[in-house]
């Protein structure tokens, strides 16, 4: 008996050891953290769904409690979602603890032992946002990795990808990665008191190779920089900034490479645009690329930028860079470390990704080694730290103006500001050619009077000050200082009848040296005429500048059919990238719909009941026959049930015999 029993107890003892090994083993399954079934793969990007923590910390203290959410944006919903929290070195294993806020939005999955800590609908019901509560996990944890999927509607999902996933240390490893600063300045001053044109070389100069960026290098000579492509020109236009949407020249430049059609749109805005830059790629991606620009006071801004190749839509660049100092002056010399930014409108990861269209295209934003969170992504960085610069720009002064020789020139003006001009006060910009004295036209030593010039006569009455003592006769468009040099007007000197206005005119800080000085004859209107002023043309209710047109990004594709039989509607979307301004062109639609039919709806065959049966077809025997009919009602359609028979038979008989 005894051996019975110990023989019965090895054989239980057996089987709870298989199905503790069975349980253990399926602990160690990966969580799929798909939202539904699914026939067709995900969509790429994000769809405009977000991840969110309030207070956007950029770290998490162990044991605390934060709210974390996931969002939409208008008019975008979702209908089922899965979201996790994962630690980045085990995307298998979760961090933290949830707890449900609102039980009619989330629930824990049922499978809690593949997925212990995954949420899940409660409904399918549309939806724009859904709050968790997440306690953080202990001190030791690391890095963790939040990771959603939504549903849109059907088979239109979208999993892991840039706003759904969201990268978060523990206080101690993030405290131990210096942050990433941004080399575009987007909120510097970008006025500018400046008197006088400018010169600069440009030039780009590689630093990425396999050694600065080995992950993800693209091999065999296939690194290269695009032409490098920008302008220096006004603050009323932008080729590119961060938060904004790239234009249709920005992509190609971003995705192809291509410069042709962002040349275009620079060269279109005229009023705007002082230089154009544009410099030959460089293929292996080392070396320099190099342009001359000009700058101005009121084209003082820079912004250029070339395309890392072969990439999804990564570039380098600056946007707005001001070259002008605070005390009205130019910088000499700028660097600027380069960091790569994506265009928003391809979703690949890595340098070589296929080409994934991002629909409807992203705002431009900066590339981090934390964003995109996705391991596999060519600059992504578990511990989080900086991307090295891929290159320098660099800005280098080159022009020797009669300024640097004479002293500091000092711009005032006591009405209106800098933009006096282009207001209600009558002014008018200064004319072409209006520009400082060239070398040997300078000042007449002070106290001598030169006489005039064969062919010089006085200007008209009342247009011109008279001279003061000891002064030459102005030259055309020019004012005496009260130091004696000839110097351009400022903008808003000259009212609308070519008198002078009321301004504070340039001056010289240094004293003027002495010595002969030597004018080049200049031939002067005859005595009555009036001195051709020619103004710039207006455009109707403007105020005088340039009308700039709606731009709109590109149509997203239809979405599916509403039903998925019979009559439904499609729509498709967007957006606004640039609203217009200044009379100019409105925007059009933002929103379209059509109607669709993808067939008939099935339906099955719907019939009555049954009717009587019919009495026995015979008076004696068992050989009659008895029968019963029914109707069709409607009839089938596609693929609905079909219908039945309508008649049916069966054998009777009496107790009669025959």
């Amino acid at each position: 008996m005894a051996r019975i029993f110990t023989k019965m107890f090895t054989i239980l003892s057996f089987y709870s050891l298989t199905l503790l090994a069975g349980t253990l083993g399926a602990s160690r399954r990966a969580c799929s953290r798909l939202p539904g079934d699914f026939t067709v793969p995900k969509r790429p990007g994000d769809n405009g769904y977000r991840i969110r923590i309030s207070g956007h910390p950029s770290f998490y203290v162990p044991g605390q409690e934060y709210l974390v959410t996931l969002s939409s944006t208008p008019p975008v919903s979702f209908r089922e979602f899965t979201f996790a929290c994962l630690l980045v070195e085990d995307d298998a294993t979760s961090a933290g603890h949830f707890e449900i806020v609102d039980d009619r939005l989330a629930q824990f999955s049922p499978d809690t032992i593949n997925c212990p800590e995954l949420l899940i609908h409660t409904s399918k019901a549309s939806k724009t946002s859904v709050t968790f509560r997440w306690i953080a996990p202990p001190a030791g944890t690391g890095c963790v990795n939040f990771k959603a999927a939504a549903v849109q509607k059907k088979q239109i999902w979208y999993k892991d990808e840039r706003g759904l996933t969201l990268w978060l240390c523990e206080e101690d490893v993030a405290a131990s990665v210096p942050p990433q600063t941004n080399t575009v300045d987007e909120d510097a001053n970008i006025e500018c008191c400046a008197c006088h044109t400018a010169k600069y070389t440009v030039t780009m100069r590689g630093l990425w190779s396999q050694e600065t960026h080995p992950k993800d290098f693209p091999g065999g000579h296939g690194d290269h920089w695009s032409d490098l492509i920008g302008a220096s020109h006004t603050k009323d236009y932008t080729i590119w900034k961060y938060g904004g949407y790239a234009s249709l020249g920005v992509q190609r430049v971003a995705e192809w490479g291509s410069p042709t059609t962002l040349e275009r749109e620079i060269l279109a805005q005229t009023r705007n645009i002082k230089t154009v830059i544009r410099s030959r790629g460089l293929w292996p991606a080392r070396g320099n690329m190099s342009a001359v620009l000009s700058v101005n006071r009121t084209h003082n801004l820079v912004s250029t930028l070339s395309m890392i190749g072969p990439s999804p839509d990564w570039c380098v660049g600056v946007s707005r860079v001001n070259l002008c100092t605070a005390d009205c002056d130019w910088l000499q010399r700028l660097e600027i470390d380069l960091l790569p930014w994506d265009a928003g409108t391809d979703s690949g990861i890595t340098f070589r990704s296929d080409n994934a269209p991002t629909v409807p295209i992203e705002p431009i934003h900066p590339i981090t080694s934390s964003f995109p969170s996705n391991p596999l992504g060519a600059f992504y960085d578990p511990m989080g730290r900086p991307i090295p610069p891929m290159a320098i720009l660099v800005f280098e002064r080159t022009d020797n103006t009669l300024y640097d020789d004479l002293g500091e020139v000092v711009c005032e003006v006591d009405v209106g500001g800098p933009d006096a001009t282009h207001t209600g006060g009558g002014g008018m910009p200064p004319k072409e050619g209006m520009m400082p004295p060239k070398e040997g036209m300078m000042p007449p030593k002070a106290g001598t009077m030169m006489p005039p010039k064969e062919g010089m006569m006085p200007p008209k009455a009342g247009t011109m000050m008279p001279p003061k003592e000891g002064m030459m006769p102005p030259k055309e468009g020019m004012i005496p200082s009260p130091d004696g040099e000839i110097m351009p007007p400022k903008p808003g000197m000259m009212n609308k009848g070519g008198e002078l206005s009321n301004v504070t005119t340039p001056m010289m800080k240094k004293p003027v040296p002495e010595g002969d000085i030597t004018m080049p004859p200049k031939v002067m209107p005859n005595e009555g005429e009036d001195i051709p002023v020619t103004m710039p043309p207006k455009h109707a209710k403007t105020g005088g500048r340039q009308p700039i047109d709606c731009m709109m990004s590109p149509w997203s594709d239809w979405t599916e059919c509403s039903r998925s039989c019979g009559k439904g509607t499609m729509r498709r979307q967007r957006m606004v990238k640039q609203k217009a301004r200044h009379g100019g062109q409105a925007c059009g639609k933002q929103k379209e719909k059509k109607n669709c039919s993808t067939g008939p709806c099935p339906r099955d065959c719907m019939m009555s009941d049954w009717g009587e049966w019919t009495p026995c077809s015979v008076t004696c025997g068992n050989d009659g026959t008895q029968i019963r009919m029914r109707k069709i009602k409607k009839k089938a359609r596609g693929s609905g049930q079909p219908c039945g028979p309508r008649r049916e038979e069966r054998v009777c008989g009496t107790p009669i015999e025959c």
